[in-house]
Formats: C-alpha cells, structure tokens, sequence
C-alpha cells in the first residue's frame, strides 16, 4: 500500500487517509498517535490468510469506511485493531454534547467487520469440580488448542465465573482439557432440563471467547480501549453519520473504569441501522454496552463476558433489539466517598431505560437472552401493560441465573 506521505509511518505519526482515497492494508503499523480515517481503509485479503494490526492510541473514521471481510467473503486471517493509551492521554472531541475520550475507535463514518463463523458456545454435558483441567461440551464443535472460553458460575456464589485456556478439544467426544486448573464447580448433566423445568435449561454455560477479527486494548493500568460510534453536525453543517457492523468480532480488554465508556458505545447515532452479531466483549474494566440516545441497533446471538457495575445498558433510545444475547460476570466496583463512607452504586447485568430511573424508551425488546453472574440483579427492565403477556415483545423469554439478587426488577414502562 501506499501511505498518503509516500512512507511507511513511523511510531508516534499522526497520519490521514483524505476523501476519495481507497487503501489497502497489507502490512503491520507502527504504534501511530492518530490514524484518521476520510476515505477508505481496507484490510488485505487473499486465498492466503494473512495476519494484520493496526496499532493506534486513536483510530478515528471522520466520514470515511474501515473495512475488514465483508457478509459474503470473512477475514480468513487475523486482523486486529489494537488501542493504546492511558486515562490522561489526550482525548478526541468531535461533538459538543459527546464525549469522545482517548484509547478508541471513534466511528462518524462506516465501520463494517466480518469475522469467521465460530462455534459460539456449548452446555456443560457432565458437572467439572475444583482442581478439575478438563470438562465435557457438545461434540463437533470447531474448538481448538489455543481458544479461550468462560465457564459461567451454576450456584448462588455469582463470583465463580472460569476464564480458561483450551490445550486439547476432541471433536468426536466433547472432552476439552484445560491448561489450567478450575478455580469452581460449575454443574453439567448429558440432556438439557428444560422439560423438567419451563424450557430452562440448567446446565453451565461454556462461552468461546476466541475469534479471528479483534478490537482490543493494550493491557495498560486498567485502562481499556472503547468502541464509539455517533452521528455529528462537522464544522461546515453538515450531517456525519457513523454506522457499525460487528459479526463475529472479539473486543477484548475494552471499556474505561468509572466512566460511561463502554467497550461498545452508541451514542448519539439515530441516523442508520447498526448491527452486532455472532460477537464476544470480554474482560473489560467497565461497562460492556452502552446505547445512548441512539436508535436502530440490532444485537443478536452476541456474548457481554466480564464487566465493572453495568453489562448492558440501554438509555433513552428507540428501536433497539437485543436477542439471544449472554451477559455475564458484572462485579462490583470499590468507591468511596469522604469519611470513608460506602458509596450506593447502581448495578445489575441488563440495565435497559432504567439507569437515570424510568426514561422513555420506545420500542425496546429484549428476548431470548440470559443474565448470569450478575451484581444486584439479572434483569432491570420495564414490564409492560396489564393484558399483553401473550404477544408483548418488551421482555419475553429471558432466563436470569446465579445472581447477586434478583433474577429481574420490573418497573412502569415510561414509554406508554
């Protein structure tokens, strides 16, 4: 490729790709200050997987497409966004009422990354105890040695979450072996138990962790990378709209503690649809979602694993969809305020139109989705009208499991 200088960039460059260029990434960068993004940024793809990164404090698409794969063609190789940076590095302002930040991909154009199909997850086929290296998932699946996978806690302790390495996955039975030991039990059987218990099946979730597109942020005083995308008002009055699409993408050491940044955010973005897919946000410092005053996202079949307070949350937006979606292992933060004093936080794993109290929502749904391992409640949602338990699609079809507290608070729906 052809950077816009004539050169490859060197460490600290602050480099631009304007409108109306189309390149083609096909080597490794540097650690770059600033990677703006106006016209169209590719990664390389061929018949021969290739593995690529691009290393940013900030990765900015002011208006201009950062592509990897696409619907029909997915990255074949290992293609990587990877952010830098600490909470006092400088920050990236686009919009007077939106908080950029620093460590980020920051999204006012098209965002569009395509990941290999994997094997999302499986059911604990046999219970693994402490000390144990091995457990018994579904056979056939594509696990391998080197993937990751969360085993989600079974019991009431909402803490024994499993974060485990795989050494040896067999196809034919379901035997993975561990390079670690597990630090809990986690509670298994062969059949589901759904017909002994109104379609809930009981056994331990396994989660892959693992996948070939990745966003993640450099492992830097706990202090992870975001994913922002927005809609803006540029300096000459025109309309910039941000538009992403995440399917099978890992986003891995993201979100900034004791803020709103979440590992994905929308903010802002009512313009275009969004879509996040057969996706995994993992092991972050803070919140894993976050859709504010948005609209016109669509979450699906999508795993939220390790989180600070929050896990998903979704506040005054519209036409936002969330199904068959895992959030997991949201733990407590430790604040404190003068004198010692406890501060009350407000927590939970799905926090949908609830975090600032009833905010008006139109058009919300959340189904098919579990809560587990979840600080103060599985669930924080609103119902809906007395009459409408048969066809509503507000809440419908959730399981919430191994909490702190609740499985889910219902409160008025502020949107009739």
């Amino acid at each position: 490729m052809a950077w816009p200088s004539g050169k490859i960039p060197v460490e600290n460059d602050i480099v631009t790709i304007e409108a109306g260029v189309n390149m083609v990434l096909d080597i490794n960068t540097p650690i770059i200050k600033l990677l703006t993004i106006k016209g169209r940024l590719r990664f390389f793809q061929n018949d021969t997987a290739q593995d690529l990164t691009i290393n940013s404090y900030i990765v900015f698409v002011a208006g201009g497409e950062l592509i990897i794969g696409n619907e029909t063609n997915p990255f074949n190789g290992t293609a990587t966004i990877k952010l830098y940076g600490i909470n006092t590095d400088q920050t990236l302002a686009y919009d007077s009422s939106i908080y950029g930040g620093n460590k980020m991909l920051a999204n006012l154009g098209l965002v569009s990354f395509w990941g290999q199909s994997r094997s999302r997850n499986s059911r604990l086929r046999q219970s693994s105890y402490t000390g144990d290296n091995s457990a018994l998932v579904s056979a056939g699946l594509d696990w391998v040695a080197g993937d990751r996978v969360y085993l989600a806690p079974t019991a009431t302790q909402y803490t024994h979450s499993d974060y485990m390495t795989i050494a040896s996955y067999d196809i034919q039975t379901g035997l993975v072996t561990f390079t670690q030991k597990l630090k809990y039990y986690h509670w298994g059987d062969y059949t589901s138990t759904a017909s002994s218990y109104n379609g809930v099946d009981m056994r331990g979730e396994v989660v892959l962790l693992t996948r070939n597109v990745r966003v993640i942020g450099d492992d830097t005083m706990s202090w992870g990378g975001q994913i922002v995308t927005s809609d803006t008002i540029d300096d000459i009055g025109t309309l910039v709209t941000g538009q992403l699409f995440f399917s099978n993408v890992e986003v891995y050491n993201c979100s900034q503690e004791n803020t709103f940044q979440a590992a994905i955010r929308f903010e802002g973005a009512t313009t275009k649809h969004h879509l996040v897919q057969n996706t995994v946000v993992h092991e972050g410092h803070g919140w894993s979602f976050l859709s504010m005053t948005s609209a016109n996202v669509l979450v699906k079949d999508s795993d939220f694993i390790g989180a600070k307070v929050i896990g998903f949350s979704i506040q005054t937006s519209y036409n936002i969809t969330v199904d068959g979606v895992m959030q997991a292992d949201v733990l407590k933060r430790k604040l404190t305020l003068g004198g010692g004093n406890k501060f009350v936080d407000k927590e939970g794993c799905f926090s949908i139109c609830a975090y600032n109290g009833p905010e008006v929502c139109p058009n919300i749904s959340i189904k098919n989705s579990v809560a587990t391992g979840c600080t103060y409640a599985g669930f924080v949602v609103p119902g809906h009208k007395c009459g409408l338990s048969a066809t509503q699609q507000v809440f419908r079809n959730n399981v919430a499991h191994s909490s702190e507290g609740s499985g889910a608070v219902i409160f008025p729906d502020g949107s009739d």
